[in-house]
């Protein structure tokens, strides 16, 4: 790792995390489930969406549903496209 690259890995560490938005208020949050089960960036949008929906201002538990949606058929298309493939 270059030195830069060390610097900048210091500098996120000494900042910790994010302070966390009223609409992630649970306990476990999204980040932990995506890492934990080591989901692809489709999946943990996905994840993400359905646990804040209704949660952040401007928008609807509607809005949040229909956008997990969007990502969970991207999920799929690779899915099937994965199995046309082999």
């Amino acid at each position: 790792m270059s030195e830069s690259q060390n610097s900048i890995n210091e500098t996120l560490f000494k900042m910790g995390r994010p302070t966390k938005p009223v609409h992630y208020a649970y306990e476990i949050e999204p980040w932990d489930v995506i890492r934990d089960w080591n989901l692809d960036f489709w999946e943990g949008n996905a994840i993400k969406y359905i646990c804040r929906a209704g949660g952040k201002d401007g928008n609807s538990r509607a809005q949040d549903i229909r956008k997990a949606i969007e990502n969970l058929k991207e999920v799929y298309q690779q899915c099937v496209e994965d199995e046309v493939n082999g």
